[in-house]
């Protein structure tokens, strides 16, 4: 719910005081939503779809959101209410709805859907469900052998649509069927090693062959220092990718020791996720941190450039300060080393827009630290600070901006 003309990116609610003993009286209007949407399925035929489930789901006017954000969370958000069915002529009514663009999705058991985007309440709305195909194919380990069990898994990262299976003894053979067309990422795991590459569907044909050869897993060794380059012991380390990871050993070799250093066996190789994190999250005095990296199946064991911490900058239980700014989405699929952070909102009246900051800024450094490509991860444990610290912000063409949080709104 949200006030009367206002978008995302606007503050909601009413500010009160409440004094002791006191009794306040507070108005909260909030927008109609007495609009209607309904419309058809149908399907590669043109014929009526009896068995469809459709779901409508608001779109976001954020600046900050990428595109094609409500097709992706209508996957995930339409388990909180129940989805229409459509009738035996394959007709829908949305009620309720407020008076602005929505996403509709239709699908139906046995695969298949059908998405709409920038809907705005009315009738006439023809969902024409497309025919689906299988991928499958076979793969191979390291040395030519034929891993007894491996994990398929495909991700459109367009519209977000998922699916894996588990094999068990097919001699390297796989098959996902009911999939609709996209172009998929597809990752495969097994003890012996992983893979990631891409395929792509086309509506109602099949992608026969597909080979996929794993690469071995390897051995990733590093250091965990701190923002000026020291050593940090104590710190726990796991890989994640291509829908596997490494974590502990029993040795716990995967805790940083006196020197920082740190060994993780298994670990999968492509785009990863090196996460670290405190053995003693309560107390810790280093926050988490997850630093996206790159390994290539060359040799036994990569060494990974050293993975920088910062130290906690608020007290547990303290109120984060507020800047009033917030960054662009990455689009779906964007390389996370590659990441830019561009400010997409800037609340009037707050202490980023009283220092200058503005939608289109790009932020490359705060308090002199690189936030850039794959620092980026350092962004939120060098802005979450209490009310009054005062953060530099560093922005592309050289320019710095000192900003001082203020409280929560």
């Amino acid at each position: 719910m949200r006030a009367p003309g206002t978008g995302d990116d606007d503050l909601q609610g009413e500010k009160v005081s409440v004094r002791a003993g006191g009794v306040e009286t507070v108005a909260l209007v909030i927008e109609a939503r007495s609009s209607a949407l309904s419309g058809v399925v149908r399907d590669a035929d043109g014929g009526p779809v009896a068995d469809a489930f459709v779901e409508a789901t608001r779109e976001s006017t954020s600046a900050t959101r990428a595109a094609g954000g409500a097709m992706r969370e209508g996957r995930w958000g339409s388990f909180f209410g129940t989805p229409h069915l459509t009738d035996q002529d394959g007709r829908f009514t949305f009620d309720g709805l407020a008076a602005a663009p929505h996403t509709v999705r239709a699908h139906r058991k046995g695969g298949g859907e059908a998405i709409a985007e920038h809907v705005e309440p009315g009738s006439g709305l023809v969902l024409t469900i497309a025919g689906t195909g299988r991928m499958s194919g076979t793969i191979t380990a390291p040395g030519g052998d034929v891993p007894e069990d491996f994990n398929v898994s495909v991700h459109e990262e367009t519209t977000g649509f998922r699916r894996s299976d588990s094999f068990f003894r097919t001699r390297g053979a796989w098959s996902l069927p009911e999939l609709p067309a996209g172009k998929y990422k597809l990752k495969v795991s097994a003890g012996s090693g992983v893979a990631e590459l891409e395929a792509s569907m086309t509506a109602g044909q099949d992608t026969t062959g597909v080979r996929v050869e794993l690469a071995p897993k390897v051995t990733v060794r590093g250091t965990v220092v701190d923002l000026d380059g020291k050593p940090v012991t104590g710190m726990e380390v796991s890989v994640s990718g291509a829908g596997t990871g490494a974590g502990g050993d029993q040795d716990r070799r995967n805790v940083t020791d006196a020197t920082g250093r740190y060994e993780l066996a298994h670990a999968p190789t492509g785009k990863i996720n090196v996460r670290v994190s405190s053995r003693n999250w309560q107390d810790g005095e280093y926050d988490n941190a997850s630093m996206p990296a790159v390994i290539t199946a060359s040799g036994e064991a990569v060494e990974l450039p050293p993975i920088r911490v910062s130290k906690r900058r608020i007290e547990r239980g303290e109120v984060n300060g507020d800047f009033g700014h917030s960054f662009k989405e990455p689009e779906p699929g964007a390389d996370p080393m590659l990441r830019r952070l561009i400010v997409a909102v800037v609340r009037p009246g707050s202490p980023a827009a009283a220092a200058g900051l503005k939608p289109g800024d790009e932020v490359i450094s705060i308090d002199g630290q690189d936030v850039t490509g794959p620092n980026a991860y350092l962004l939120n444990s060098l802005t979450r600070v209490p009310v009054g610290a005062v953060v530099s912000f560093g922005l592309a063409g050289g320019a710095s901006l000192a900003i001082t949080a203020g409280p929560r709104p």
